[in-house]
């Protein structure tokens, strides 16, 4: 396995605004990046403090089985495909059975025994 360390945590929210305001204004984080994504059905603000980060994800058309709160948990990876192909020879239960990519981001989805969402993400390399 090519984990690193934790990249990230995402959290549903029904309206960014007040969860950024938490975030920056109390927290000290910063807006990395703030995009739609139409054909993901959803908005995501990156926010960044240091090396970590929290992802604000809402969707863009309601949906009444997502309920706000903890949405899943990113690790970061060096070697994407490698974990993908290690898991699924484990049994892991893979949401995705290949990489996705946005921009300049890879990633995939598995589910964890207890039921939450685990990412594990490949980002281009970032200066120390």
């Amino acid at each position: 396995m090519a984990i690193k360390d934790i990249d990230h945590v995402g959290i549903l929210v029904g309206d960014p605004a007040p969860a950024e305001e938490f975030y920056v204004g109390l927290l000290g984080f910063e807006v990395e990046s703030d995009e739609t994504i139409p054909p993901m059905g959803m908005r995501v603000v990156m926010l960044k403090k240091g090396r970590d980060r929290v992802e604000l994800i809402q969707r863009l058309a309601p949906d009444p089985k997502a309920s706000p709160g903890l949405k899943h948990l990113a690790f970061s990876s060096d070697d994407l495909e490698g974990d993908l192909r290690s898991l699924a020879q484990r049994g892991a239960k893979l949401l995705h059975q290949e990489v996705r990519r946005h921009g300049p981001v890879s990633f995939f989805f598995l589910r964890s025994p207890s039921g939450e969402l685990v990412e594990l993400i490949q980002r281009p390399e970032e200066p120390s």
